[in-house]
């Protein structure tokens, strides 16, 4: 798929530019910060991958109903569950980073009462 002015990035201001992307063969103009294009086109590029796995596992034939749509929601659910998953191990690493420090602070003051 084809965006019109892809390669063309339009300086906003000096830390905004917008950029075209293209999601399930649709271009799309966004703003965002310059340090995160470098982000924001690998995310895409993820999206788009994930949205290529699911037309290939549920491929649409003549008479079936999935859209375009539907692999995108199914696409955003995937995305979604990484980010729960992510986000619970990151509160569980700082649950057990504070539990740690407590631990090595009881320590420490067992030490200094002996």
């Amino acid at each position: 798929m084809y965006c019109a002015a892809k390669s063309t990035i339009e300086r906003m201001n000096e830390s905004l530019l917008t950029i075209n992307v293209i999601v399930a063969d649709r271009c799309f103009p966004i703003h965002i910060r310059r340090e995160e294009e470098e982000k924001i086109r690998e995310a895409v590029k993820h999206v788009n991958e994930l949205i290529l796995r699911f037309k290939e596992k549920y491929p649409a034939g003549a008479d079936s109903k999935i859209s375009t749509a539907d692999y995108i929601a199914m696409a955003a659910v995937q995305i979604a569950l990484k980010y729960v998953k992510l986000k619970e191990a990151k509160d569980i690493n700082l649950f057990a980073g504070e539990i740690d420090n407590i631990s090595k602070e009881l320590e420490d003051y067992l030490k200094s009462e002996e």
